[in-house]
C-alpha cells in the first residue's frame, strides 16, 4: 500500500465565466520532513490571463494559510493543529485519505487554508528526493 511521506501537494480549481473571465483558486500543501506542514489557498478573478488586481480593477482575495504538524496514518495523513489554551482552542486533527494517488479530506468543513483534495506535485517531489 502507498504511504504518505514528506511531499508537496496542490489543487487548482477554475470556474469559467465568458463575461467575467474566470475565478482561479490554487491550494498547496507541503508536508516537510521535520513533521511540520504548511498549507495555503489563494485566488481571484482573472481576465485574459491577468488578475483583476494586475489590471487595476479589484483586489484578489487575500490568501489563507494553515500550519501545524503532520503524521502518516493508515491510508493517509493527519494534519494536527496544536491546542491553544490561551484562545480556548483544543487540539484539532484533520484526516486525509490517500485514494488513487490523491489526498481527500474526510470532513466537508475544513479550517481556513486547507482544500478538500490535493494531487501530488511530481516535479517538486523529484527535487526533494534528489536533495535527500
Amino acid at each position: 500500500a502507498e504511504r504518505v511521506t514528506a511531499s508537496t501537494w496542490e489543487h487548482l480549481e477554475v470556474v469559467l465565466d465568458a463575461q467575467e473571465g474566470h475565478d482561479e483558486q490554487v491550494a498547496s500543501l507541503e508536508l516537510s520532513p521535520d513533521g511540520t506542514f504548511h498549507a495555503s489557498l489563494a485566488g481571484g478573478k482573472r481576465l485574459g490571463g491577468r488578475s483583476l488586481a494586475e489590471l487595476g480593477l479589484a483586489s484578489c482575495a487575500p490568501p489563507a494559510a494553515a500550519v501545524g504538524s503532520w503524521r502518516a496514518c493508515r491510508g493517509g495523513v493527519e494534519l494536527v493543529f496544536e491546542e491553544m489554551p490561551d484562545l480556548n482552542l483544543p487540539e484539532h486533527v484533520v484526516s486525509y485519505r490517500l485514494r488513487h494517488g490523491c489526498l481527500f479530506a474526510d470532513d466537508a468543513e475544513l479550517p481556513d487554508g486547507l482544500a478538500q483534495e490535493y494531487s501530488r506535485r511530481r516535479s517538486a517531489d523529484a527535487g526533494l528526493a534528489a536533495a535527500l
